[in-house]
């Protein structure tokens, strides 16, 4: 099992990290093009290698099943800590591991989000799909977390997506891409402890019809949870019924500096 710095696994390469900061490629539509195509080059010339342990996968495509069994639940008082206490939001958040530096799960993370690895997905959405079984009332929906389009140019592809996708074909659940982004994504180490918490109302639009509708809210990594309770309030405003948050990971100390 991968501890801190233990493991350097020599695996096809980041392509995200590998165009990050060129100025022919920043939000450029060759970019999530080329990086796709320099990943599956890297997968002709390098075996894939279990995530937290450098060894042969055996559980997935890019783990071992003892490292997948040893991959950390969040406490359940760190997810409800990621819901408002006041005011209109999300009913409930689950999620499937916790994440943070130098650890498994955050490897998985980046596999989905710059290593164009749909299969991380497929998994890990199977495995929310399972999360859904203590949902009270049934959901109609399974909506992803929206990307600004300059950030979809930039990668070519939406993670969140991707992890609804998942979720739809272990359910049967419909995706419904509910959701515009109008403003871009921010990352969250660049912004304040009490700015973090917050959105600008303006984040997300609805731009289909979800009166009435049970609305499962897909996202990749929760850190506060601001991102997920924003377009919460917004799918509820438009009239969704309920909105349930479901994650990939959880920061294990939501809001951290």
């Amino acid at each position: 099992m991968r501890s801190d710095q233990e493991y350097t696994c020599f695996s096809p390469p980041n392509t995200g990290a590998l165009f990050e900061g060129s100025p022919h490629f920043n939000d450029s539509p060759r970019r999530g093009a080329v990086a796709r195509l320099v990943f599956d080059l890297g997968e002709v010339f390098f075996p894939r290698l279990c995530l937290g342990c450098c060894g042969k996968p055996d559980l997935t495509d890019f783990l071992c099943g003892r490292c997948g069994a040893r991959l950390p639940r969040p406490d359940p008082a760190v997810l409800a800590a990621a819901c408002p206490r006041f005011g209109p939001g999300m009913s409930r958040l689950d999620a499937l591991w916790y994440t943070g530096p130098e650890t498994t799960v955050r490897e998985l993370v980046h596999a989905l989000k710059y290593r164009f690895a749909p299969k991380v997905a497929e998994w890990a959405g199977t495995l929310l799909a399972g999360l859904l079984d203590g949902v009270g009332s049934a959901p109609d929906l399974v909506v992803p977390i929206p990307l600004h389009r300059s950030r979809f140019v930039e990668r070519g592809f939406n993670q969140a997506e991707l992890l609804a996708k998942g979720v739809s074909r272990a359910t049967g659940l419909p995706v419904l891409q509910a959701l515009v982004r109008q403003l871009p994504g921010e990352s969250q180490t660049s912004r304040s402890r009490v700015g973090r918490r917050t959105l600008p109302e303006e984040t997300f639009l609805v731009q289909t019809d979800i009166r009435d509708r049970r609305i499962v809210l897909v996202d990749d990594v929760v850190t506060t949870g601001s991102t997920l309770n924003a377009a919460a309030e917004v799918l509820l405003a438009g009239g969704a019924a309920e909105v349930d948050g479901l994650a990939m990971a959880v920061s294990r100390r939501p809001g951290a500096p």
